[in-house]
């Protein structure tokens, strides 16, 4: 399965190529994930340490959660990346030919959900193998 397969739109009407679409939309996802986790920790925070509500409308609170939402993708970015690597060296993940840009992944890759996110965020072409 290609990563160009997840393009909704024919390519006629659609203006982005089907790498940049799957790019951010993995930034776009991962950027919600981070979020979600900040928003329960501020709700358990709330409920153990009871802090106010008005605590977390502070212009403080806002920034350092803008902040921590960037640093929570940069971070699953170097994990994702270390993932690939870590498939690379154990041969679960090569490239298909010399000069292709397209990458075969093993679908018993240990991390594969991770490799496969490294490959959206660098705009990669992959295929799943057996």
């Amino acid at each position: 399965m290609s990563s160009s397969a997840r393009c909704p739109l024919p390519a006629a009407t659609n203006p982005m190529n089907p790498s940049t679409m799957d790019m951010l939309r993995a930034y776009l996802t991962t950027a919600s994930l981070a979020s979600v986790f900040i928003a329960t920790l501020a709700l358990a925070a709330l409920e153990v340490f009871g802090i106010s509500d008005e605590a977390f409308q502070a212009p403080a609170f806002r920034a350092g959660a803008f902040a921590a939402v960037i640093y929570l993708v940069l971070l699953t970015k170097k994990a994702a990346e270390l993932a690939f690597h870590t498939a690379v060296a154990n041969r679960h993940s090569t490239r298909i030919e010399a000069l292709s840009h397209s990458i075969s992944v093993s679908r018993r890759c240990p991390r594969l959900q991770l490799v496969i996110l490294h490959l959206r965020f660098s705009r990669r072409l992959f295929d799943l193998v057996d």
